[in-house]
């Protein structure tokens, strides 16, 4: 089996690239996997590339050719002729079809030459994403049409699921790819560290998020635990700057390097990891942490609440404004019971992640074989 694996990034989205990675890391278990990383950030395709899978490809070296704008039929002509049997992209947040009109036509154009072109024989899979649009407006057929050519589409929280189900054919529950970070160990959970790391996106409500974050620091110090201002994505710093001075009076810390995808161990120094970034949570989960979300009700921030209300079993999201002094006690006087809680729920959405590539290729991977 050959799969054809687009991949895709915003530049500096560390998120993008840890489940885009784990992702194809899986689909080589069972068969070659062919990645057009072309015009993609050179340190994406540097982690993507560094890898001990002889299944894992170079698809513009093999091919000499890369799947954009007029090489579209070509690449076409090369997939259908040349043993491809699954044509597969990146996960995460998929944008539907929408105004202004010219872009949705040119996306639309651009969508529809796959669909209509290349062979029915070639399973379309995408798994963990969201999809969030509107069924009613005036591109709601278009939507239905486009995304139903895919054969499989996982969709990564079980609220957005029930909504897709009365929609779509071809929905699935799939978890976020992050649960298969090959580095994650049970005995994580077991350690106690005292000390609690925050990393924050731009707020639109900056004030109410220092509000409570200086609910956090009063907690802190009277329970002599540290605190330390992190980052995972570059355009944070900034946010992270001016969270260290606004609360300089309760000796928070601010690391200026960035976590980057060789130091994701560093979430191991934590018991608590507060973000209102997905990928700072679980990849703070996956290394032992409890993940508290601390959002706004925006929309990509309302994804966290859906995707942790199908993971875990106590809630792990807070809204700004409802974050007060009652809010961390429950976690703390229960830290122990809480991570096995936590450890129980991951290993849980790690078996689910491996059944559906088991179940999508109907056999055991390659090297057990």
């Amino acid at each position: 089996m050959k799969i054809y694996y687009y991949a895709y990034t915003n530049k500096g989205n560390l998120g993008d690239l840890l489940i885009t990675k784990y992702q194809i890391e899986e689909y080589a278990k069972y068969c070659d996997v062919y990645v057009d990383c072309h015009g993609m950030p050179p340190d994406f395709c540097h982690v993507i590339f560094d890898t001990t899978s002889p299944n894992i490809k170079n698809f513009e070296h093999e091919y000499g050719i890369y799947f954009r704008s007029i090489n579209i039929f070509k690449i076409i002509q090369i997939l259908n002729r040349q043993g491809f049997t699954h044509f597969c992209d990146s996960p995460g947040p998929r944008v539907p079809l929408r105004w202004p009109l010219h872009r949705m036509l040119i996306k639309l154009a651009r969508l529809s030459i796959p669909n209509f072109f290349l062979s029915k024989k070639i399973i379309r899979i995408s798994l963990g994403v969201d999809l969030y649009f509107n069924h009613h407006n005036i591109f709601s057929r278009l939507n239905k049409w486009n995304f139903n050519q895919n054969d499989v589409l996982g969709i990564r929280s079980k609220p957005n699921l029930a909504i897709l189900q009365n929609v779509f054919r071809n929905v699935c529950y799939t978890p976020d790819m992050a649960f298969l970070y090959p580095k994650y160990k049970s005995c994580f959970f077991e350690s106690k560290r005292n000390r609690i790391a925050l990393s924050f996106k731009f707020v639109k409500n900056y004030d109410n998020l220092i509000k409570a974050i200086q609910v956090l620091g009063e907690f802190a110090e009277n329970h002599q635990l540290e605190i330390d201002i992190l980052f995972q994505v570059d355009e944070d710093e900034y946010v992270g700057k001016k969270l260290y001075q606004d609360l300089e009076q309760y000796h928070i810390h601010f690391i200026e390097k960035p976590i980057d995808f060789y130091s994701l161990c560093t979430y191991q120094k934590y018991d608590v990891v507060i973000s209102n970034r997905l990928h700072v949570l679980l990849m703070a989960t996956m290394n032992g942490a409890i993940p508290l979300g601390l959002i706004s009700h925006n929309r990509m921030e309302n994804k966290i609440k859906d995707i942790f209300d199908s993971i875990f079993e106590r809630q792990l999201v807070s809204y700004i404004e409802d974050f007060n002094e009652h809010t961390l006690p429950p976690i703390f006087n229960n830290i122990d019971i809480i991570k096995k809680e936590i450890c129980a729920c991951v290993e849980t959405q790690r078996n689910l992640c491996s059944f559906t590539f088991a179940n999508l290729f109907q056999s055991s991977p390659i090297n057990e074989k």
